[in-house]
């Protein structure tokens, strides 16, 4: 009898040590919001521990009508549900929408692998107030930008006789919003803002407390080809990394970032100082304040000098015309139009060759380059294309390198290039 009643005791330690933990405590969702150039941008990660999984199809986030996207989920066979979609790693839900909302419904379903499937469970999700005050401030600067035309503080990129208001961009207060928040283990929580359209450089991303140097866990960015300074790692949308306790008085964050296809912006620096007597406490912070020195306007990529001519031959189409005109003769004289002189030179030079017969040979020469050319320039300007970065792709590179090694082989004799005789004839 004593044995069975020893038998029975611990086989009721064992199966209360195996109570599964409640739902709640398993699935842990935390919700993010910001402002987008369209409206609200809501992520919300449902966290859990290894040997967990969710179910996809039983998973709905609802609280405002929007785009939504989720973490791909895996295909699994079921004991409990047959051939499914789940998630074994903590997945994400975005929700896009134009329309504000600080409260979210969530419902998801999860097991335990092999042993205890919860039953549908819901969660009311509310955006942090700290997040909420920063996209309030964003959408009421950006309805005062819209009532209030704003002043022309900075030409846009890569400026152009066919500059529209499409390109005009946020001022950098507005673009790259940034806020230090102490959590509640003592560590110091950064979030950076962008709008959609606009980037910052990983690299720029630096700190400074007191004064000194403070590195930064920066997790890894995405790989994006920058018409600037070529390829590089940046963050879009939002940037949330934290920092162990930290010590000190002052903080000042570095940061750098541009707007897609327009301009780049100039170093900008915020700061952020700890509170009077609280060497660890709460922080007053400056979200979106630049530093002591007033903010330079953005600037484009290359200098102001040619922004500046470009903007007044904008102003001055009439003047610009004849302008353009002389600068285009003084370009015949550079050196690198020396080569032509020999081959325009063996077109008019020859047999019966008089003055009236050269001068229209070269002005049909003249002129249909001229034209080409020009054509090609409109183009390139209608639509804002930068040939330069264009062409310096490797892959144009190195197709331009290899025709021009082909076109060599003609000069030793490998093949030869002839104009055809039927249009050679006339010009002979």
């Amino acid at each position: 009898m004593k044995y069975l009643l020893s038998l029975f005791w611990l086989l009721a330690a064992a199966v209360a040590q195996a109570d599964p933990l409640p739902a709640e405590e398993v699935f842990k969702p935390e919700i993010h919001q910001s402002a987008t150039a369209d409206g609200y941008r809501t992520e919300v990660t449902i966290h859990f521990p290894d040997g967990y999984y969710l179910y996809a199809d039983k998973t709905t986030l609802g609280g405002v009508v929007g785009e939504e996207s989720r973490t791909p989920a895996e295909a699994k066979e079921d004991p409990y549900l047959g051939p499914t979609q789940v998630w074994h790693q903590p997945p994400t839900i975005t929700l896009s929408h134009r329309d504000r909302a600080d409260t979210f419904t969530l419902k998801t379903q999860g097991c335990e692998e092999n042993v205890i499937c919860y039953p549908p469970t819901s969660w009311t999700l509310q955006v942090p107030p700290a997040e909420v005050a920063a996209n309030e401030a964003v959408m009421a600067q950006r309805a005062t930008a819209a009532n209030v035309e704003p002043a022309d503080t900075a030409p846009a990129a890569q400026p152009s006789l066919f500059q529209t208001k499409k390109n005009e961009v946020l001022p950098e207060d507005q673009a790259f919003l940034v806020d230090a928040q102490k959590g509640t283990n003592g560590q110091l929580d950064l979030h950076y803002q962008m709008p959609e359209g606009y980037y910052l450089y990983r690299h720029s991303l630096k700190a400074e407390l007191d004064g000194k140097p403070l590195a930064l866990p920066l997790p890894e960015g995405e790989r994006h080809q920058d018409d600037f300074l070529g390829e590089q790692e940046i963050y879009r949308n939002t940037l949330r990394f934290s920092l162990p306790d930290v010590q000190g008085k002052a903080l000042t964050l570095h940061l750098q970032g541009c707007a897609e296809g327009l301009i780049c912006y100039p170093p900008i620096q915020r700061q952020f100082h700890f509170e009077a007597g609280n060497s660890a406490g709460g922080l007053t912070t400056t979200p979106a304040v630049a530093a002591e020195t007033p903010a330079a306007p953005p600037v484009v990529a290359s200098s102001d000098a040619p922004s500046a001519i470009v903007q007044k031959l904008n102003d001055h189409f009439l003047i610009a015309l004849p302008l353009v005109l002389l600068l285009g003769i003084g370009v015949s004289f550079t050196a690198c139009v020396y080569p032509l002189v020999p081959i325009v030179t063996s077109l008019v030079v020859g047999k019966n060759t008089s003055t009236a017969r050269a001068y229209r040979l070269i002005s049909v020469y003249v002129l249909a380059m001229g034209a080409a050319m020009a054509l090609l320039g409109a183009v390139f300007g209608i639509f804002q294309i930068n040939l330069q970065v264009i062409l310096q792709k490797p892959w144009i590179t190195v197709l331009v390198a290899l025709l021009f090694a082909v076109l060599s082989l003609s000069l030793f004799d490998v093949y030869t290039l002839q104009t055809p005789r039927w249009l050679q004839k006339p010009v002979d």
